[in-house]
């Protein structure tokens, strides 16, 4: 379920009122928990319900559209009698890609669903400016030529100017490495090797600009920090240029942890 970020605590307080209870908190300095993630789960143990509630189509750094950009595009299912509203076509293709190709498509359901919705109704033109607009083309790209040579989804005129995107064909070629080896990511603890191909392959799913705020990201204080060096609220705003210097400190301090085992 996706929502607006200034209702969150709205959210959280309805839920618990319902028995629904989070699964965990994420540690956070200085708010940064608004751009590093993306959603939080909640369960419900009688009913066996476990919901996500999103204030982020995709965990940041990174544009994508406003909640009240989707809220404008937002169609209404039929299937009930009172209103549920879900994404429009595009902004749907745009969140799917963008999801399976995060977790490296490794439920082929992902794939299905892109499939079923290319064979709706899809405003091209529209589709190709919220692709550029958010720098996606190549995700965009990845997602249905996956699609056409697994699920043989019908390629179009607009869909094969589409795939013709630079470095679509490497990155779909870069998924197979989960499809082939029905690889979860999900299940715990994730192999390492599985785990370093992972962390390379997220960062060259982003786009240029992407990768400079993923970059400088790493300049902004960590909830780690703060463990390692205490200070009071007020003073958080110090991290900054701290984070440099507790950073080293980890990283010496766990060398040291290593040396000592062997």
């Amino acid at each position: 379920m996706l929502i607006p970020i200034q209702s969150i605590q709205q959210t959280e307080d309805l839920l618990g009122s319902l028995g629904y209870i989070k699964d965990d908190e994420y540690k956070t300095i200085l708010n940064d928990w608004k751009w590093r993630h993306h959603h939080v789960t909640y369960n419900h143990f009688q009913k066996g319900v476990k919901l996500e509630i999103h204030w982020r189509l995709s965990p940041g750094p990174g544009k994508e559209p406003t909640f009240n950009e989707l809220w404008e595009r937002k169609r209404m299912s039929p299937i009930a009698s009172h209103p549920i509203y879900y994404l429009g076509r595009e902004d749907l293709f745009l969140f799917l890609a963008a999801h399976g190709a995060r977790h490296g498509w490794s439920r082929l359901r992902w794939l299905a669903d892109i499939d079923q919705l290319v064979r709706q109704e899809l405003d091209y033109s529209k589709l190709q400016a919220l692709l550029k607009k958010y720098q996606q083309q190549h995700i965009g790209a990845q997602a249905m030529i996956l699609a056409v040579k697994i699920l043989h989804t019908p390629l179009t005129p607009e869909l094969e100017t589409l795939t013709s995107f630079k470095r679509a064909d490497r990155l779909a070629d870069a998924a197979y490495f989960y499809i082939r080896q029905k690889i979860n990511l999900h299940t715990f603890p994730v192999p390492e090797h599985v785990s370093k191909y992972h962390k390379r392959h997220l960062f060259t799913l982003m786009a240029t600009r992407q990768k400079l705020l993923f970059i400088l990201s790493f300049l902004h204080p960590y909830p780690e920090d703060a463990e390692t060096l205490k200070l009071p609220e007020r003073l958080h705003i110090l991290y900054f240029p701290l984070r440099p210097i507790l950073w080293a400190w980890r990283k010496t301090k766990k060398n040291v942890v290593s040396q000592g085992e062997l």
